[in-house]
């Protein structure tokens, strides 16, 4: 059908209801329509042993030939009138680096052996002049490979997208190869914190050093930092050890690409001993992981923060309990709605908070008319400190609130 329908015009016909209820087939147009049609054949796709995809694209074309689709480096076109000739062309085009390097290591497979295998159907494809076109690749692929070595041993879990990179990107990959990579100590001109960031293409990479007694840095990921995390508050007096993840905030769990989410309750368990209060600075952790995930809605951070909430509970007396598990419920609200059974527990709640709390409660509880009466409680301040918070952002959700 397909084969037909690409090489022989046909009239359209649309669907169409009139004013009496009846239904109607009415033309599209004056003149017969060309169709190009383009199916997705699964297909086990080799090349020297090594399977590269499940699939191809097949477009029929007018003239009775046939293209072939093989992930989105090669074409294959196949004439009609059955003769043995077919014209491959590689097109190799910037994108996302796993599938780029993917691509490339099959076009040079392709290039050097002159067979492919799709479906167990052996073809023999004869390209000219593909020398320099393969140097070329080979080069990139070498390149490409280093930025992946990079990567994953940062914990990178977001694709890079390819560019021409920058000279300040360049340098950037070459610092990173050879700290990460060969373990090797780097100069850098510019005096460089404990952690910070750096930028390639898409990516914001967190990272910590430490300084060596040449002058020269050791660079490792942001986990590996040397120096212990401290934090001062309106609370505190003197300051106190939390957790590296204290120094991401809203910013930094929406940008950085390389977080390790398992690692994050661990590491304010390791601060406990040295801070017995962690609990106040992990909860504000939480807020901000929650904030960030309601800009970006990444599920392995929603997780995170349940997470992490649900140990800060643990670690609580019985009494200081109640905001913990009401900040655990709305983040059971974002992932769908409350059981009755925890809303039960929301509602026996309500007279032991105050009228922050009360309003918590009444969020999650979807009742609107109790929220604007304890708002209308509140000071200024107090209620412009309630929207800065994500408990809020349910409130204005039109998703909870109907």
């Amino acid at each position: 059908i397909p084969q037909y329908l690409s090489t022989h015009a046909v009239y359209l016909y649309a669907n169409i209801t009139d004013e009496f209820n009846n239904k109607l087939l009415r033309p599209v147009g004056e003149d017969p329509f060309s169709l190009k049609l383009i199916e997705t054949v699964p297909a086990t796709i080799k090349v020297n042993g090594k399977t590269y995809f499940n699939e191809f694209k097949r477009e029929h074309k007018s003239n009775g030939g046939v293209i072939l689709t093989i992930g989105e480096a090669l074409k294959i076109e196949l004439f009609p009138n059955k003769t043995p000739d077919h014209k491959v062309s590689f097109n190799l085009q910037e994108k996302e680096l796993d599938l780029w390097i993917k691509e490339a290591e099959f076009v040079i497979d392709i290039a050097e052996t002159h067979s492919l295998e799709i479906g167990g159907c052996q073809l023999n494809l004869q390209s000219q002049n593909t020398q320099q076109f393969l140097e070329w690749v080979k080069e990139r692929l070498e390149h490409a490979k280093k930025i992946q070595r990079i990567l994953i041993g940062l914990n990178v879990n977001k694709q890079l997208k390819l560019k021409e990179f920058t000279q300040t990107e360049e340098n950037t990959i070459g610092i990173l190869y050879k700290a990460i990579c060969e373990n090797q100590e780097v100069s850098i001109k510019e005096e460089l914190p404990p952690v910070f960031t750096v930028n390639i293409s898409n990516l914001c990479i967190a990272l910590s050093c430490s300084k060596t007694p040449s002058g020269k840095y050791r660079i490792f990921s942001y986990k590996d930092v040397n120096e212990a995390i401290y934090y001062t508050d309106s609370n505190t007096t003197t300051p106190l050890r939390t957790s590296i993840y204290s120094w991401f905030q809203e910013e930094g769990f929406l940008s950085v690409c390389n977080i390790d989410f398992d690692d994050i309750v661990p590491s304010y368990q390791k601060v406990i001993e040295y801070n017995p209060n962690i609990s106040q600075r992990a909860n504000n952790d939480m807020l901000m992981m929650l904030l960030a995930y309601d800009k970006q809605h990444d599920i392995r951070l929603l997780k995170a923060a349940e997470n992490l909430c649900q140990w800060i509970i643990t670690i609580q007396d019985e009494n200081d309990k109640n905001i913990h598990i009401l900040n655990l419920m709305q983040i059971r609200r974002r992932e769908r709605q409350l059981t009755a059974d925890e809303r039960e527990n929301v509602m026996d709640l309500v007279d032991s908070v105050d009228n922050m709390g009360k309003v918590a409660c009444y969020i999650l509880l979807n009742n609107k008319e109790q929220v604007n009466h304890y708002i209308n409680k509140m000071s200024k301040s107090d209620v412009q400190f309630l929207k800065s918070l994500p408990i809020y952002n349910l409130y204005e959700c039109k998703d909870v609130n109907g």
